[in-house]
């Protein structure tokens, strides 16, 4: 068990925000304030939620926050946003760190690739 810990320490960033659940702000974290209290909470990574919206955060510390954005809003002092593949240039440019969206609540959304 100690291994699966390791490997998947702070994996499930919470979108509660979004599709499916598309919670309100305040349902949200509640819901990820409970989570952080569990038994699992060694898994749960980042609450995810768009820039514009960062500000209604609850209070939650930097390193909590998985920000959405895109140019030209680059969030300050945070160094960590999650963003589509076609601005990474951008991101590395500013000193950011990025996590990659492969994916979103439409099938169009996805990343394709060709092998």
């Amino acid at each position: 068990m100690k291994s699966v810990r390791v490997l998947l320490s702070g994996a499930i960033d919470y979108a509660g925000l979004f599709p499916p659940a598309a919670l309100s702000m305040s349902k949200a974290l509640e819901n990820y304030r409970t989570y952080r209290e569990g038994a699992h909470s060694w898994a749960l990574g980042r609450f995810v939620v768009p820039f514009a919206r960062a500000g209604e955060a609850g209070g939650l510390p930097d390193r909590h926050l998985s920000l959405i954005v895109g140019p030209p809003k680059w969030p300050e002092p945070l160094d960590y946003v999650e963003t589509s593949v076609h601005l990474l240039g951008e991101i590395k440019h500013g000193g950011k760190r990025a996590k990659i969206r492969t994916g979103g609540v439409t099938p169009e959304l996805f990343l394709r690739r060709k092998l």
